[in-house]
């Protein structure tokens, strides 16, 4: 005979398995009093397998819980422990004489966060004035760059105009040395010719 619940072979005269210990169930027609045994020993059996598997998990849950617990304990215990640490060393037994502590370092700090934030303010408002006298300044500059473009090209044509002038002068000067010399030469001529030379 043949388990239900495990598949193990088992002489036909017992009635339990001999391996799972499940009741074990002719193959000829069964009584109904029988179906109803072997229906609530299959149920209580798989209840039981479900409270297994329901009191596993429980536990698992409990001991990720409890695991939790202790890291966030730790964990927030090393703040608290440093905080306590630092009110003994500080000398303060009392919340009250931590608040006062914070008031008075409040009382401290306070003109000088005023003080820097007029201090930022000014800066911010000298910033303001620079990049406005900035703007203006480079406005001045875009109105003057046609002006000093027409200033560049007028002093580029002047001094070719100049290189022009100076070549023409001396060009001239030579002529008028060349004619001067020429009429010298015709004037000492004449004079040769009006008073010649005594010896001759």
């Amino acid at each position: 005979m043949q388990c239900l619940k495990c598949n193990a072979q088992n002489p036909d005269a017992k009635k339990f398995c001999g391996d799972c210990g499940a009741q074990l169930t002719s193959t000829g027609p069964l009584s109904e009093a029988d179906l109803r045994a072997q229906i609530r020993t299959v149920i209580r059996e798989e209840l039981a397998d479900q409270r297994v598997v329901e009191l596993e998990v429980t536990e698992k849950v409990l001991g990720k819980l409890s695991d939790w617990g202790r890291m966030l304990g730790y964990f927030a215990g090393i703040p608290l422990a440093a905080t306590l640490l630092l009110m003994g060393f500080l000398g303060v037994k009392k919340y009250s004489d931590l608040w006062q502590m914070v008031a008075a370092a409040e009382s401290r700090i306070g003109p000088v966060i005023a003080q820097a934030e007029a201090t930022a303010a000014t800066v911010m408002k000298q910033t303001e004035k620079m990049k406005i006298e900035s703007q203006t300044v480079e406005d001045q500059i875009s109105r003057l760059k046609p002006k000093i473009s027409a200033i560049e090209a007028d002093s580029a044509r002047l001094a070719g105009l100049e290189k022009n002038f100076d070549q023409k002068f001396a060009s001239l000067q030579t002529s008028f040395g060349k004619q001067v010399s020429g009429i010298q030469g015709e004037v000492e001529q004449i004079k040769q010719a009006i008073h010649p030379p005594v010896g001759r």
